[in-house]
């Protein structure tokens, strides 16, 4: 709470300028002699500069301005101005600016510079619906993202993840106010809008770590809630300049996949929707839902004749299905049912993109209203046994997570950066199964995840069955920076090639 509330007050610049300090550096920098200021480097270029407020000392781990108890040992004497940083190179940097309290003024461009766009175009007869997750701001070095990292082009519409719902007023709660608010992400999310003047930008509520209780359970079985709901999320909406919301309720009935108990989720949730369309409607904003891909819980948690009647569209999170929660090695995105998995796991029949995709169709969605969402990264599991012909570790036992990531650091869980990374190590050697889709082994260890070649076949399929478009998840998961494929959002602009006919973007080679 301490870092969140000392950083307020920071002043920030963003020069964007070549300097002899930043030659061949990415990543932050405390300057010379003084630990209450830092700067950043892109690609070579000084991009930022700060100052933490009084008292604080800028820590070189968290990249947050800190207490002074908290900073690294060698900055503790900066305090005093006493203690000498590494850094021995003199720089003058621009002169320092204090936004005002209700604009964000950048002094040049974004962090990454914005490519040319493609002369041919970007065609709207799909939907391209990319999330935007704010925490990605806090990861390290060449990982950090922010939203001038986007090409506000490539995507048709943007979603903020998350804002989440406030457990005693049931009304919408900003969840990182620092990211949010002080640091200006609402704003220079929305800021996008003035470059691409035909792109839309909702705010996310909900998420898998605000679906764990019953708040959203008490929400809609309560009449006098909702309406206050519907009130203050209409102000909220307007207030920041969202075009609509997108709810994330993960799941009714079903609170993080966890169906245990008989609930009136479905059927009140239904009627919640249906209220919160009108008055979304009659404000010309749009609504959409991030729902299950889970046969079960697509069974208990949804109404899908309400849903297909009061949602703009629903994105389909048509990933997940195998993790380090399973019994064996399985892509956690697999296209279609492999034979040899369904012999073992009758249930498997179940879990695949296509299995969802149509079931959704099934039970009354149109396909329309159907957004595919692709994952922009690898699930890794551990291997009971070494990796043998002819599957590689496709179905054997498992148990546990592989290991984290360098940048994302959650177990079992890479970005496809990553991913690509691990690759270009030749430590790991990569595989296609025509069910399962692609994956890399290194005799240990499983990561299944989507390639190029990959997302070309899920584009296919929304085609084939007349979907709405992509859903993405998430955008600063893609190798955004191009250092690991040498070209800038290689499975974005995959996804546009084949949805929105930018030729110029087709036959990417990437890992």
């Amino acid at each position: 709470m301490w870092q969140r509330i000392i950083v307020i007050c920071i002043q920030i610049t963003f020069v964007f300028t070549a300097n002899p300090l930043c030659q061949k550096k990415n990543g932050f920098f405390i300057m010379k002699n003084d630990c209450t200021r830092f700067y950043r480097c892109v690609h070579g270029d000084l991009v930022q500069n700060q100052t933490c407020p009084k008292g604080t000392l800028f820590n070189i781990k968290t990249l947050v301005c800190d207490h002074r108890t908290n900073a690294p040992t060698e900055c503790t004497a900066h305090i005093l101005g006493t203690a000498e940083n590494e850094i021995s190179q003199d720089v003058e940097f621009a002169e320092e600016h204090t936004p005002g309290p209700d604009e964000w003024q950048p002094t040049v461009g974004p962090t990454t510079p914005m490519e040319d766009l493609p002369k041919e175009g970007f065609k709207d007869e799909y939907k391209v619906v990319c999330y935007f997750t704010s925490w990605s701001f806090y990861r390290k070095e060449d990982a950090k993202f922010i939203p001038e990292d986007i090409n506000p082009y490539y995507c048709t519409h943007l979603i903020y993840a998350f804002a989440t719902l406030d457990r005693d007023s049931l009304t919408i709660r900003i969840h990182d106010r620092w990211a949010d608010i002080e640091n200006r992400f609402y704003k220079r999310i929305l800021k996008l809008k003035t470059i691409n003047q035909n792109l839309k930008v909702l705010l996310a509520l909900g998420g898998w770590n605000d679906s764990e209780d019953d708040k959203y359970s008490r929400l809609v079985a309560d009449e006098n809630s909702t309406s206050k709901f519907i009130n203050h999320a209409l102000q909220f909406v307007q207030k920041h300049g969202f075009d609509g919301l997108d709810i994330d309720w993960e799941f009714p009935g079903c609170p993080q996949a966890k169906c245990t108990t008989e609930t009136d989720d479905s059927k009140m949730f239904a009627i919640f929707i249906r209220e919160l369309k009108v008055a979304m409607t009659k404000n010309n904003y749009l609504l959409s839902a991030a729902v299950s891909s889970t046969k079960h819980i697509i069974d208990k948690a949804y109404d899908v004749s309400s849903m297909n009647e009061n949602f703009d569209f629903i994105n389909l999170m048509a990933y997940d299905y195998y993790g380090a929660w399973s019994d064996f090695a399985e892509t956690h995105s697999p296209l279609f049912t492999k034979p040899s998995i369904e012999d073992a796991d009758k249930m498997s029949k179940y879990k695949s993109v296509n299995f969802s995709v149509t079931y959704w169709i099934e039970k009354g969605m149109s396909p329309q209203k159907i957004v595919l969402g692709v994952p922009f990264y690898g699930r890794a599991v551990a291997l009971k046994k070494k990796t043998q012909k002819p599957n590689y570790g496709l179905g054997d036992p498992i148990f546990g997570p592989a290991s984290s990531g360098k940048y994302t650091n959650e177990p079992g869980f890479l970005s496809y950066y990553e991913v690509c990374d691990l690759i270009k190590t030749k430590e790991y050697k990569k595989h296609r199964d025509q069910y399962s889709g692609t994956y890399i082994e290194n005799g240990k260890d499983f990561i299944g995840y989507d390639d190029v070649k990959q997302l070309v076949q899920k584009m296919s399929m929304i085609k084939h069955y007349k979907l709405g478009g992509a859903m993405v998840w998430s955008i600063d998961m893609d190798d955004f920076r191009g250092n690991c494929c040498s070209i800038k959002y290689p499975l974005l602009k995959t996804v546009n090639s084949v949805l929105r006919g930018v030729t110029s973007f087709a036959g990417i080679k990437c890992a």
